[in-house]
């Protein structure tokens, strides 16, 4: 690193989530968030910097955080804003959405795949904006949402049950995310299977479950963290939930669903004076959608070209298809036109890397520097052990249980019935894990994000934004999360 890099990681960083480090997820999230980008979409950043470390932790520069705040405030005071800004997110996404890699590859050269693979890049990081603004909105949404309520509460004499329920309807989103749409979807195959008696393998299930596949198997490789799933995945999990009574919990969700959203349009009324409240929850029910939505299209499109990334690897005779996700667009390029040095570049990636994110640029760290700034790097809020933690309420419960930390999609199976789910952030891979346990705690996101959506769906206790539950609670300490109160501790 010249002395440049060196003065850019010792500013001050704050620490937006953690996901499992990918070469691809780095490129496109590190560039797509870069200025000549966001200008497209209109939002006056200054220069966007990224750090991602080697732990998975991804950093934002403080300051251009901080100066989100007041662009978070100026489309509080006008409702149009966040709904334009929320319409270009879908109109942009869908537009990813249409790019479809060819299924017949095998003909083309490596020239045109190296194309269409660029081509895939380069459209994610044109709609990558979105993933700054969002996660902060998320946070600056919940904090002043959570303020609002409370001085309503203040002022009409709303009891904390009250308060809860208010908050329960008032932020159901405007439309379910896709993790939600796949767990329903996939209940309405196993009720026509009861219904029917038909086997996991029959010819009109098989059929079924293989157009389910085609529309959510991308769930498993959200980040690039896994394969998509295939139909014998969804095959044993048919047959695992044919014997339980679906059919009552699928009538009891949409019961649910049916009364928040009546109950909804009534606080909606009730709250419209107060001008303020009625902004933010707005804001609240259409990003609620729109935040999942940003991260998933992403994923939905790298599926849509799976036939394309498996070819590469093919051709550049990778151990795994998923290896693939430790080099940039550039060095597949490069691979592919010859240049066999990627290889090294993989095995050394693999121990572990960093990277920083400047203006126009990309720097993939490995090695001692990857570990100096491993060490070094200054975090504006530094991080307190406790044995109290106190997080943001996502949904009410007290529950105590095994915890089990996930720190990636490879950790699920450790999660067993009644076990306390804690991990850095959850997304739709996760579901499977989330269905057995009895609560969720998250070190960041706020009231938007995955975990705190489907822990109301899901009606289980859940805590979000403690920051650090991940580095306090170890597998199989007992834990209790008392999301009446918004604490979680060590029994």
């Amino acid at each position: 690193m010249n002395k440049a890099d060196d003065k850019t990681i010792k500013r001050k960083w704050r620490k937006r989530g953690n996901w499992s480090p990918s070469v691809i997820m780095a490129e496109i999230l590190g560039q797509g968030e870069q200025t000549y980008y966001a200008k497209k979409l209109g939002y006056p950043f200054k220069r966007t910097r990224g750090l991602w470390l080697k732990n998975g932790d991804y950093m934002d520069l403080q300051s251009e955080w901080s100066a989100m705040e007041k662009i978070a405030r100026q489309y509080l005071k006008d409702d149009k804003k966040f709904f334009n800004y929320a319409n270009d997110c879908l109109k942009r996404g869908n537009s990813l959405l249409k790019l479809s890699g060819p299924k017949d590859v095998s003909k083309l050269s490596n020239k045109e795949l190296v194309d269409i693979y660029q081509k895939l890049f380069k459209t994610c990081k044109e709609f990558m904006p979105f993933m700054f603004s969002l996660n902060f909105f998320d946070i600056f949404l919940t904090s002043e949402f959570d303020f609002l309520l409370e001085r309503f509460a203040q002022e009409c004499h709303q009891s904390a049950k009250e308060i809860f329920n208010y908050k329960n309807a008032l932020t159901f989103p405007y439309k379910k995310v896709y993790a939600s749409q796949e767990r329903l979807a996939f209940m309405k195959i196993v009720i026509a299977a009861q219904k029917t008696k038909a086997k996991a393998n029959s010819k009109k299930v098989a059929s079924l479950i293989k157009q389910h596949t085609n529309k959510f198997g991308w769930l498993n490789m959200v980040h690039f963290q896994d394969y998509p799933y295939d139909t014998k995945f969804y095959q044993n999990k048919l047959k695992n939930l044919l014997k339980e009574d679906v059919p009552s919990e699928y009538l009891k969700i949409i019961a649910e669903e049916k009364k928040l959203a009546q109950k909804q349009i009534q606080l909606m009324k009730k709250i419209k004076p107060f001008r303020e409240l009625h902004s933010a929850t707005k804001a609240i029910q259409i990003l609620g959608f729109v935040r999942s939505f940003r991260v998933d299209v992403v994923w939905m499109a790298f599926c849509n070209h799976w036939p394309v990334v498996s070819e590469i690897s093919q051709r550049l005779k990778l151990k795994e298809i998923l290896d693939i996700k430790y080099l940039s667009s550039l060095e597949v390029s490069q691979a592919l036109s010859g240049d066999n040095n990627f290889k090294q570049v993989i095995k050394m990636r693999k121990k572990g890397f960093c990277t920083l994110a400047l203006t126009r640029e990309i720097k993939i760290i490995s090695g001692t520097e990857c570990q100096k700034i491993q060490t070094n790097v200054h975090l504006s809020r530094p991080e307190k052990q406790q044995e109290i933690l106190k997080g943001n309420i996502a949904h009410l419960g007290k529950v105590s249980g095994r915890c089990q930390v996930i720190k990636n999609i490879k950790d699920i199976h450790k999660v067993k019935k009644g076990d306390i789910l804690v991990t850095a952030m959850t997304n739709p891979n996760y579901i499977p894990a989330m269905e057995k346990a009895a609560a969720f705690v998250t070190d960041e996101g706020g009231l938007l994000c995955h975990a705190a959506i489907i822990a109301r769906e899901m009606h289980k206790p859940c805590l979000i934004g403690t920051k650090i539950a991940t580095k306090v609670f170890q597998d199989g300490d007992i834990i209790e999360v008392d999301a009446d109160k918004g604490i979680v501790k060590k029994l």
